[in-house]
């Protein structure tokens, strides 16, 4: 065992997590201590302890009705989870995250340890350019806990009694700015000088957004937007924060196609994430379409 816990969180989604399973125990020689996943679905979608004796189902809590409740509903649910946590170190990760390269929870370690990080991640995709930035989503989000005090740790999304959000929600300039689960993390965090992170690296091509007015502003400032403030960037400004390469158009092009998520960590491939709840904005998500083609893939790379 490896001194790493897992935090996941299961609407229902018992076979994406056994995949996620599959996948982690065949590619890392030491497990993780603790494997917590927090059932806010249903109550009969049990994980399996018996084969995996490292995970811990953990029931979860009602919805409560309010603006954003999904975003809600998962952070109180994280937050739950992460008072179980005993390890040094936490992984955030959802159920349709999949990390894909050898003994990945010990290198995470390595890494942070060696550079002397708080968080490790993956940050949002520029697809999503609403979302904050420089910052690791709660997708998979690595936090050392003895640099980051956990009662210092709020997923809560910040959409009400915010006074800011109440105006920036009706205007054009909220790059960055939605208040989904996670913000007031990196709003707390980002950007402390005493709390170091690192973020992977996504696979995007401008300026393909989920909104074609965005789609179209992109394209209009595209060229001069070094002069203009973040907030009003349709795209992050950091160089080198995404590459348009990809893995997955090399041996999964409809999962690529239908907006899969890919992360590199340097060069090398990472990880690939589903995006489920997203990609129902564009379409109807089919389960167990998606469920088969990610059991081709974890085979792959298993």
């Amino acid at each position: 065992m490896n001194d790493m816990s897992l935090l996941s969180v299961s609407f229902g989604n018992r076979a994406f997590i056994d995949c996620n399973v599959e996948l982690t125990e065949s590619l890392n020689a030491v497990k993780p201590s603790n494997w917590l996943v927090v059932n806010n679905g249903d109550d009969g979608d049990k994980i399996d302890t018996v084969h995996h004796s490292y995970m811990t189902p953990v029931k979860g809590i009602p919805k409560a009705g309010r603006y954003a409740q999904g975003s809600y509903h998962h952070a109180a649910a994280l937050h739950l989870g992460l008072g179980l946590v005993k390890t040094r170190f936490l992984v955030v990760l959802d159920h349709d995250f999949y990390i894909i390269q050898q003994n990945w929870m010990q290198r995470v370690i390595e890494h942070m340890i060696a550079h002397n990080l708080s968080f490790f991640g993956a940050p949002w995709n520029p697809f999503w350019n609403l979302h904050y930035r420089d910052f690791p989503a709660v997708h998979f989000m690595a936090i050392d806990l003895d640099r980051v005090d956990p009662s210092q740790i709020d997923f809560t999304p910040g959409f009400l009694n915010d006074w800011k959000w109440s105006i920036l929600r009706f205007t054009p300039f909220q790059f960055g700015q939605f208040r989904d689960t996670g913000y007031s993390v990196a709003r707390r965090f980002a950007r402390s000088p005493e709390h170091l992170t690192d973020l992977l690296i996504p696979h995007y091509k401008p300026p393909s957004m989920f909104n074609k007015a965005t789609e179209i502003y992109c394209r209009l400032t595209q060229s001069f937007q070094k002069g203009m403030p973040e907030g009003m960037c349709a795209l992050p400004k950091k160089t080198g924060y995404y590459t348009d390469k990809s893995f997955l158009e090399q041996y999964a092009c409809e999962a690529s196609n239908e907006r899969w998520e890919e992360f590199f960590w340097g060069d090398q491939p990472f990880a690939f994430h589903l995006r489920q709840v997203g990609r129902r904005n564009f379409r109807t998500v089919s389960e167990a379409a998606d469920l088969e083609k990610l059991k081709i893939i974890v085979r792959f790379h298993t």
